[in-house]
């Protein structure tokens, strides 16, 4: 998504879904709940009371779910496609509204024979969208939008923050990192004189864990070169010793020294140009017995690189064949 709105210079926008859980699906079993006694004296009710559950709410193990079918039917009523890869990311297609909201007197920046004007990714209750802000079609769908989700904070420009990310965007593209989100990680602090086979407490293993998982969230988003060290150390915890705490610590620290490397999406150029194949190694299902290997496929653009005329796929059964373009 940060691709197409970095090469197709569309608006960047994250919010903040309030209350989540509670504006999922309905319940659907049965649930007594006792107050907090803080909850009781607010509502002026006595100790032995207690209230039925009409949502899910935070500690359900249903409670996301219920909240991802309500947020999927909402977005869909309005009338966004979504992905048929990807089920957290929802299009907006100018084809899907002509008789809805009509068309501009001037042409929109649209990508595709249909219009692909704008998009949405949803991860729990955050959304982070990008879209062409001169179609009539994106602002009549982001104004609906807003009007079917009760939004606790909305950003929208060339800077912003969404799930630890800073999400920022100039004329050389657009750049993801979490340097704020690792400089607020602390390190965990050992005995003295500990040694790397001291056996570790429930309590140090719990914030061992904690450390760990700080570490992978910014590795998967948008620090590869953290992907390797942080799976590792992380085999290591079931041993239960002080080493692995010594390796988390000297992971966070090169974390910390290197948290202005991110990743970045400049613009590739006109998109009528742009070619895209793919490299991959597939095993198929085991039944057929046979292994398919793509051998030549890459990026290229029109005009840059050589457009290769045939594909090459070696399987068990066949040795090599030619497949035309």
């Amino acid at each position: 998504m940060l691709s197409i709105a970095s090469n197709m210079g569309w608006l960047l926008w994250t919010a903040d879904v309030s209350t989540a859980f509670l504006q999922g699906c309905p319940q659907e079993c049965l649930l007594w709940i006792k107050l907090p006694a803080d909850a009781l004296r607010l509502l002026g009710a006595p100790p032995e009371a207690r209230m039925k559950l009409q949502k899910p709410c935070y500690g359900q193990l249903d409670a996301p779910r219920r909240w991802y079918l309500e947020a999927v039917r909402r977005l869909q009523s309005l009338g966004l496609r979504q992905h048929a890869l990807d089920p957290c990311a929802f299009l907006i297609y100018e084809a899907d509204f002509k008789d809805k909201f009509g068309s501009s007197d001037s042409p929109s920046n649209s990508l595709g024979g249909q219009g692909l004007v704008g998009m949405i990714i949803l991860h729990v209750d955050d959304m982070l969208g990008c879209g062409d802000s001169t179609s009539v079609v994106y602002q009549g769908v982001i104004q609906e939008l807003r009007k079917t989700f009760s939004f606790r904070e909305w950003q929208d420009g060339d800077s912003l923050e969404c799930c630890g990310a800073s999400i920022v965007k100039d004329a050389e593209g657009i750049r993801v990192g979490h340097q704020a989100y690792l400089k607020k990680i602390k390190p965990m602090s050992l005995p003295k004189h500990v040694g790397p086979d001291h056996e570790l407490s429930q309590r140090e293993l719990t914030e061992l864990r904690g450390l760990l998982g700080s570490l992978q969230w910014p590795a998967v988003q948008s620090s590869p070169h953290l992907q390797a060290s942080t799976s590792m150390p992380s085999g290591s915890v079931s041993t239960g010793r002080a080493q692995a705490v010594m390796d988390a610590n000297r992971l966070l620290k090169f974390a910390k020294e290197n948290s202005d490397v991110g990743l970045s999406y400049p613009p590739l150029g006109p998109v009528a140009n742009l070619r895209m194949i793919t490299v991959f190694d597939v095993l198929s299902a085991a039944d057929l017995m046979v292994r398919v290997r793509v051998v030549t496929l890459f990026f290229w653009r029109r005009g840059t690189f050589w457009r290769p005329r045939r594909m090459f796929i070696t399987s068990w059964i066949g040795g090599v064949q030619n497949f035309q373009e």
